[in-house]
């Protein structure tokens, strides 16, 4: 069987005043077989557990590390800067 994971990107509400600000809106879909989810999931939470401290303590809805996060994050390291970790990390 295989599994799809979709999640969007950009402004969803698609208002002319909006689109001036954030003017991309992307769609973005991955299929994987589903003997290979529970690898993938031990993967994520390997990551989670040693870039993100304390994640598990945090209700699930709160541990998504955003796109926007680790864009900012890799803007910070090109100039020498420490980044601050999200606010899962604080529990």
């Amino acid at each position: 069987m295989l599994l799809f994971y979709i999640d969007e990107l950009g402004n969803a509400s698609l208002t002319p005043s909006s689109l001036e600000v954030h003017p991309y809106f992307v769609l973005g879909a991955m299929k994987i077989h589903d003997t290979q989810r529970l690898s993938l999931c031990n993967a994520v939470r390997s990551l989670k557990n040693k870039y993100f401290p304390g994640w598990q303590r945090q209700p699930w809805d709160d541990t998504e590390i955003k796109g926007s996060y680790l864009a900012q994050t890799m803007r910070l390291h090109e100039t020498g800067r420490s980044p601050s970790y999200p606010a899962v990390t604080l529990g």
